[in-house]
């Protein structure tokens, strides 16, 4: 996905059976092929759970233009007060850093 950060990053742990696991979250908004955008752009949540993670969060800023590669999943599940739910985001594996900023960097495994 080719996009812009639209939100300032964030970092919180996940909770797993060892132990907790940094998350940075942060969202991006695609806006389609180059030349030719698209009407309604793609905004998606982005989670990238490596340990590099603390390194980029101050990189993953509004406005920064980055590609991000990964994975797309779709979780459902029931809120409290018993209402059905979707929620569709993104794993990171790789982000490349363009355009505006401290230069292109990447975050890789």
């Amino acid at each position: 996905m080719h996009g812009t950060v639209c939100k300032n990053a964030e970092m919180f742990d996940v909770y797993g059976d060892k132990a907790a696991v940094p998350v940075v979250s942060f969202v991006v908004k695609d806006y389609g092929k180059p030349g030719s955008p698209s009407i309604e752009p793609l905004t998606m949540q982005v989670h990238f759970r490596k340990d590099v993670g603390i390194l980029i969060l101050p990189d993953l800023v509004k406005g920064r233009e980055v590609n991000v590669y990964g994975s797309i999943v779709q979780k459902s599940f029931v809120t409290s007060a018993n209402e059905f739910r979707t929620k569709v985001y993104m794993i990171a594996e790789y982000i490349e850093f363009l355009g505006r900023g401290s230069g292109v960097r990447e975050a890789v495994v």
